[in-house]
C-alpha cells in the first residue's frame, strides 16, 4: 500500500485552506512554494537533502495532493494532481535511483475523453506471482461525464511495469468504477491484494448526506463488483481508507475505516472500522471510536505485514495523532495496543515497512509535514 506524503482535506479538490494560492507539497518543509518537491533523508531521518522539484511548473500553476509508493524492487513512484493545461489531471513521475533523479511527468488520465478536473490520486502496488511484473492502481476523483449526468465519478488507472525497468510502464484505458447517474462519488482510496484484485473505497452522495461504499475489480478485467455500503444514510461519512491482504478471492482480508458524523447526541464525530475475512462477502463491525464531544477524524489503516488479522489504525483526535493496534481475527475488534498519542498534529497517514512489519506515520504540524 502507498506511503502517503500529501493528505486530502474533506472534499476540497487540492487539499483545503492550509496551502498558499499556488499550492505545493513538501516533506519536512512549509507548504508555501510554487512547485511539487520531495526531500530525501539519510538513514534514521537525521539528515534531509535539498528538495528536488518533481513537476514541470514553468507557468506557476498549481500542483499538489501527491501520493508516494515504493515499488517491489525499490523504485519510487509519485502521483499528483497538476493544473498544467487549463484543468487538473493526474501525473506520474518515477525514480529508479532512490530519489536522486526523476522522470518527466507523464499524464495518466485522458482529458479528451473525460474533461474537467481529475484530482486527489491514491496509489497501490503489488508484485505479480511471476516475480517480475508489478501491478499499480491509481484511483482519483474524476470530473463529471456529460453522458452520465453532472455528477463526479471515481476514476481508476491501472498500470503495469517490471522490476527490471520500473520507470517504463503500460497503462490500461482509464475507467470509472461506479456510474449511478446523477450521484457524486469522491475522495477514493485504493489497495491491491495478493491476487492482484484492486479494492476501492469512496464517498457517495445519498440525498443530503454521503455514504462510504467499497468494491473491487478483479485482476485482468474491468467489471466493478461487490459494492458494499458501510455507513448509514442518516449520517455524513468522510475520508475513507482501505487496506487489503491475503489471496484466493474469498479468503482475502479487507478493512475499511472512515470518519462519520455522530449517531448520538454528544456532538463529536467518530471513527468507524469495518472488516471482512472472506473477500468482502460479509462484513464485521462497526467498531467505533467515540470520544464524546471530541472530534475524531481522518483515519487510515494498514495491515501488519506478517500478521494480517492485525491492523494499524491512525487517526486525528483533538489536534493530536493517535494510533492503536487492533486484532480483527474475530467478529469483534480486540484492541491489542493503545490508543496511544504519538504527537500533536493533523492529517496522519501510515505505511508498514516491508521487512519488519513496523509502521511509519506522516502527519502535518503547524503547516509542515513530518
Amino acid at each position: 500500500h502507498a506511503a502517503v506524503l500529501g493528505r486530502r482535506e474533506n472534499n476540497d479538490a487540492m487539499g483545503g485552506a492550509r496551502t498558499s494560492p499556488v499550492r505545493s507539497v513538501h516533506v519536512r518543509a512549509a507548504l508555501a512554494a510554487a512547485a511539487l518537491v520531495i526531500f530525501r533523508t539519510a538513514p534514521a531521518g537525521a539528515v534531509w537533502a535539498a528538495p528536488i522539484q518533481l513537476n514541470l511548473n514553468a507557468s506557476g500553476t498549481d500542483q499538489g495532493a501527491p501520493d508516494l509508493a515504493r515499488l517491489p524492487g525499490g523504485a519510487l513512484w509519485v502521483v499528483f494532481g497538476g493544473n498544467q493545461d487549463g484543468d487538473y489531471d493526474i501525473y506520474l513521475v518515477c525514480s529508479s535511483d532512490q530519489g536522486a533523479t526523476w522522470t518527466t511527468p507523464a499524464q495518466l488520465n485522458s482529458t479528451a475523453s473525460s474533461g474537467g478536473d481529475q484530482t486527489n490520486p491514491r496509489m497501490a502496488a503489488s508484485l505479480d506471482p511471476d516475480l517480475s511484473t508489478i501491478h499499480v492502481s491509481v484511483a482519483y476523483r474524476g470530473a463529471s461525464i456529460p453522458a452520465l449526468g453532472a455528477d463526479t465519478e471515481v476514476g481508476l488507472s491501472r498500470l503495469s511495469t517490471t522490476v527490471a525497468s520500473p520507470c517504463v510502464f503500460t497503462a490500461a484505458t482509464a475507467e470509472y468504477v461506479d456510474q449511478p447517474n446523477s450521484v457524486d462519488q469522491d475522495t477514493p482510496d485504493v489497495d491491491i491484494d495478493a491476487d492482484g484484485d484492486t479494492w476501492i473505497v469512496y464517498r457517495e452522495a445519498s440525498g443530503a448526506n454521503f455514504l462510504v461504499e467499497s468494491g473491487y475489480l478483479a485482476a485482468g478485467n474491468s467489471t466493478y463488483a461487490r459494492v458494499t455500503a458501510h455507513s448509514a444514510a442518516i449520517t455524513n461519512a468522510f475520508e475513507p481508507s482501505i487496506a487489503a491482504a491475503g489471496a484466493n478471492g474469498t479468503t482475502s482480508k479487507v478493512v475499511v475505516a472512515f470518519h462519520e458524523a455522530p449517531l448520538d447526541a454528544d456532538g463529536g464525530d467518530d471513527v468507524v472500522l469495518r472488516w471482512s475475512g472472506d473477500g468482502g462477502q460479509s462484513w464485521n463491525g462497526p467498531d467505533r471510536i467515540d470520544s464524546g464531544a471530541t472530534q475524531v477524524q481522518r483515519p487510515e489503516v494498514e495491515f501488519h505485514r506478517f500478521a494480517t488479522p492485525i491492523v494499524y489504525q491512525v487517526y486525528e483526535e483533538a489536534s493530536n495523532i493517535r494510533v492503536r493496534v487492533v486484532d480483527l481475527s474475530g467478529a469483534s475488534a480486540t484492541v491489542a495496543v493503545g490508543p496511544v498519542t504519538v504527537t500533536a498534529g493533523f492529517n496522519p497517514a501510515i505505511a508498514t515497512l516491508p521487512n519488519v512489519g513496523d509502521a511509519l506515520i506522516t502527519y502535518e504540524s503547524s503547516f509542515n509535514v513530518f
